[in-house]
């Protein structure tokens, strides 16, 4: 079954104030709608509501904008309708600074008391009266216009001092609910309660999407909503995510494509374009805009949402603009047909991740954690995406035993917690054969029945405590690899693996958390255990050596690969190519089809990207050597113009090279039958 081609949608993103005089005074909106369609975008995206708390049509329940005397997004819809381009609408949640002004007891407050802020503006609670007017307000809009989609902006509860979350909220409704739900008093948001907020965070936004659902489905109407507090998204219809693959949020492409396809869902990636390289969101010259639209296409994005701030006056943006989203929507025209075959997502390996961690971490880091995962897993995902090797990310909350049915190797990191049910899948995936790298705490010390990572005394010579009888243990030390180092600070960087067997352990302690040795220090400890269960096997390391990773990088490799090597693994089918070359895996009825993103840039280390370097040109360089490895015989391979490439046959091993890549290509690889 073929899928549609990818859409392109253009939000204008006028969050106007009433400051400016001449704010909406020479807007044409026949001229808007003709040139989005001449550019080639495929929808255009209007606000109801913005920030400030201005509407932008005769709204009785909302703050029409003082500078409009008409219904501007009436006039939008029926010009839409007029020249065959859909309009989807936008309302700010949260953000509402007329209401803000209007009604001080509706607003978002820290634990001393203070409004929680979001750049300029100002959080209002759900739980106060406020989310039974937005609510209304969002009923009048969707029972005056027909239009496809809904977007919701500004809607989450934070737990951190990120800016665009606004951090607990300790208003009189909330303290009201806490005690309602938990029956005591609402305590101050730290490490040990963080986990009680995530569940009463989640509860309010479930609650307030199923009335929005409600709602829509009322009104007998086919609009499709969404949001951006992910999660929850239990009631939304697609998923949503600003992109942001050149900053810490490089990660959140693929991480919400996985979501999106674990729920059956659409999945649209929203992209600003008038903002330079490194601040928040994506670049804005026209070869770092392609790049994220290529990179977000390769990742099957059902849709793509560019937007940026237009001119106050005519609502709308300029000739440079508009020339440059042309450029790119046409530039990168082929990969949107590429994405119409039938396809699914390939990965030999898989990484276990938990959108819990995103709020879990918080407190601690005091800033939300942009890239939405913990570094240590992060860091695994970062290592797989430069070495080119096939894998995917699983969503825990949503895990079920198909996910791992192509997965050879499963990598966890430092995950906070899991459900008795994840635990239960990941027992059965080794006992049955698989094998599991697992780093830092990675929840072990609540247990996966069955499957014991020990408890580690601290004396010398480590050991693996278990009671299993068909539970063989070996520890392997890691001894500092003398060589090329000569900063004393990265003396940790490069280890050497010594396997060596130790027996079992009597140990009475009750965590393997307490790790008093670091990687590099002098010792015979082991550092890494390698262990066997049922048919299956597992590496531990007890630190996070993946987040190191994140800011040492390269110096790294030679460890992972001796642990791939110790565990087990040897990739099937994998690329050799620069690390700036994003690859995506495909499995097709043919064979495989793989997505090949060349990048302009050396992505940062997304953990510490502020203090990170960056190789930035202002095209991508071509690479002329990238080769592919495949185990199975090959009958033909094709590039995106559709030429043939050589295949030769190397041992066990078929290699397809030389390919050449310039922006991007799309490889299909005809295996026999």
């Amino acid at each position: 079954m073929k899928r549609l081609k990818p859409y392109t949608e253009l939000l204008i993103d006028n969050h106007y104030s009433e400051f400016a005089a001449d704010t909406l005074s020479k807007v044409d909106i026949r001229c808007v709608v003709k040139e989005a369609k001449g550019i080639g975008i495929d929808c255009l995206m209007l606000q109801t509501k913005g920030h400030w708390g201005n509407s932008y049509y005769n709204t009785v329940i909302g703050h029409r904008h003082e500078s409009l005397s008409y219904d501007l997004v009436r006039r939008f819809l029926d010009e839409g309708e007029r020249q065959k381009l859909p309009i989807s609408l936008y309302y700010s949640v949260r953000l509402d600074e007329y209401h803000v002004r209007k009604h001080r007891l509706w607003k978002s407050l820290d634990i001393n008391g203070k409004p929680l802020k979001g750049a300029q503006w100002t959080f209002l609670c759900l739980n106060s009266p406020y989310g039974e007017h937005s609510l209304r307000q969002i009923k009048e809009i969707v029972e005056l216009f027909q239009f496809e989609r809904l977007f919701l902006d500004i809607v989450d509860y934070g737990v951190g001092n990120y800016n665009w979350s606004g951090g607990p909220c300790y208003c009189k409704y909330c303290k009201n609910l806490w005690l309602k739900k938990y029956g005591y008093e609402m305590p101050v948001i730290d490490e040990k309660e963080v986990g009680k907020y995530y569940e009463f965070k989640i509860d309010i936004l479930k609650g307030y999407f199923k009335r929005i659902k409600d709602i829509i489905v009322k009104s007998g109407k086919p609009i499709r909503f969404t949001h951006n507090a992910n999660p929850p998204h239990e009631y939304d219809d697609y998923v949503v995510q600003e992109a942001d693959s050149f900053s810490p949020n490089q990660i959140a492409t693929p991480l919400l494509a996985n979501i999106s396809r674990d729920k059956k869902k659409m999945f649209q990636i929203s992209i600003r374009f008038d903002k330079p390289l490194g601040s928040c969101f994506g670049g804005e010259s026209e070869e770092q805009l392609a790049y994220e639209m290529a990179t977000s296409f390769s990742h099957r994005a059902e849709g793509i949402v560019l937007w940026g701030a237009p001119d106050i006056k005519d609502n709308w943006y300029g000739v440079h603009t508009l020339q440059k989203i042309k450029n790119v929507l046409k530039n990168t025209s082929p990969l949107r047909e590429a994405l119409k075959e039938d396809m699914e997502p390939y990965g030999e390996i898989g990484v276990l991740f938990s959108l819990k961690d995103r709020t879990i971490l918080e407190p601690s880091l005091k800033r939300r954690p942009n890239h939405q995962i913990n570094d240590e897993t992060l860091g695994m995902y970062r290592y797989l995406l430069k070495t080119h090797l096939p894998f995917k990310l699983i969503w825990e909350e949503k895990l079920d035993i198909k996910d791992l049915k192509q997965v050879r190797l499963l990598m966890i990191g430092n995950m906070e917690d899991a459900s008795l049910e994840t635990k239960k899948i990941l027992n059965n995936y080794v006992k049955k054969g698989g094998l599991i790298i697992l780093s830092g705490d990675s929840f072990f010390s609540k247990k996966i029945p069955g499957l014991k990572i020990g408890n580690w005394e601290s004396r010398e010579g480590f050991v693996l405590k278990t009671k299993l009888r068909d539970h063989t243990d070996r520890c392997i030390p890691i001894k500092k690899y003398r060589s090329i180092l000569h900063k004393p600070d990265m003396a940790k960087a490069i280890y050497y693996l010594v396997e060596s067997a130790v027996g079992e352990s009597n140990s009475t302690s009750n965590s393997h958390t307490a790790r008093p040795e670091r990687p590099g220090r002098a010792t015979n400890r082991p550092l890494v255990i390698l262990g066997q269960y049922g048919k299956g096997k597992y590496i531990y390391f007890s630190y996070e050596i993946f987040s190191e990773y994140l800011q040492v990088g390269k110096l790294y490799n030679c460890v992972f690969k001796e642990v791939f090597n110790l565990i087990g693994y040897n990739a099937e089918i994998k690329v050799n190519a620069p690390t700036n070359l994003e690859t995506t895996f495909y499995r097709t009825g043919y064979g495989y089809k793989l997505f090949l993103v060349n990048s302009n840039i050396e992505k940062t280390a997304p953990g510490n990207f502020e203090n990170s370097s960056l190789i930035n040109f202002e095209k991508p360089i071509p690479i002329f050597d990238a080769g592919i490895e495949i185990s199975f015989p090959v009958d033909k391979v094709l590039n995106l113009k559709g030429e043939s490439l050589s295949v030769t046959k190397r041992g066990r091993k078929y290699m397809i090279e030389p390919v050449v890549i310039n922006e991007f290509d799309v490889i299909d690889i005809y295996v026999s039958k």
